[in-house]
Parts: C-alpha cells; structure tokens; sequence
C-alpha cells in the first residue's frame, strides 16, 4: 500500500477504492464507505498502513458504541 486510504467490502481481499491521503480523499472515501454499505456488503475504511479507520454498514458506523463518537471517550473509559 502507498500513502492513500483504501475501501474494502466484507467477503473482498482486495481494496475496491483507492482514496488520496488529502483532506479531500479523506472526506471522500469516508462518504464512499457510507455509500457503499447502503447496497452492499459491510464496508471498511482502512489507513495505508492496513489499520481500519472505521466500518459501515448499512450506511451507518457500526464500529462505534451507541450514542456515536460523543460516547467513544466513555466507552474507552469503562474498558
């Protein structure tokens, strides 16, 4: 992998989409994810290293507690 963001679907060993690693490629690959979820398969958001920046599925976060991102400070606290 190179300095970009890659976007992986469940069942998929292979990135689907490539994203720059810009602000714009962030914020288009976050959308692309979303997007994707909504009619397919779970989708990952993963960083050029191969760590996972988030998971959608059906075009919501599902790797984030209830409540949303407000609620990952509480989550990280109570582990």
């Amino acid at each position: 992998m190179s300095d970009e963001y890659a976007i992986v679907q469940d069942g998929s060993s292979a990135p689907l989409e490539w994203w720059p690693r810009t602000v714009e490629g962030a914020i288009t690959a976050t959308n692309r994810a979303a997007r994707l979820s909504r009619t397919g398969p779970p989708t990952e958001l993963h960083r050029h290293d191969g760590r996972m920046i988030g998971r959608w599925v059906g075009g919501r976060r599902a790797d984030l507690p209830p409540g949303g991102i407000i609620r990952l400070a509480d989550a990280k606290a109570a582990l």
